[in-house]
């Protein structure tokens, strides 16, 4: 095991130029690489003879959410589409600050409980939970 180490100590000592060039590299990689990331989120329900879906895309401080209405019976045509775009900032402990400058954003209170580490059930208001007011998102 030491002259496992000693090599590699010699290697890096001899190195050091490489070694702190394919670091910072790396790292700089590493930085785009989550410049670049983003969240999506899907759900759909069908209940009460009504489907609605959602779609939530998050990318960095934005949030950008589509949700469509539409009775199970009806035709394609009938529906009603929401869609909202957002910036956000954490405001303490498990809490967001919501703007908008395309719409007024209205105030909303929204529980969310995770069923595992791909899906969610996430609540809308403070009413009772009931098929009415919630949504089902998974990570896709």
């Amino acid at each position: 095991m030491n002259a496992f180490i000693t090599k590699i100590s010699f290697y890096f000592n001899a190195h050091k130029i490489k070694v702190l060039i394919a670091l910072v590299v790396f790292n700089g990689i590493l930085l785009l690489t989550a410049h670049q990331s983003k969240v999506q989120l899907f759900g759909k329900v069908e209940a009460m003879q009504y489907r609605w879906t959602t779609y939530t895309k998050l990318y960095k401080d934005h949030i950008e959410t589509r949700n469509h209405y539409s009775s199970i019976g009806g035709t394609v045509t009938e529906y009603q589409a929401l869609d909202y775009k957002y910036e956000y900032s954490k405001s303490k402990g498990n809490e967001y600050i919501v703007l908008s400058y395309e719409k007024p954003v209205t105030m909303r209170h929204n529980r969310i409980y995770y069923l595992d580490e791909q899906c969610s059930l996430l609540f809308f208001g403070r009413a009772e939970r009931t098929l009415k007011n919630m949504t089902l998102r998974c990570i896709y």
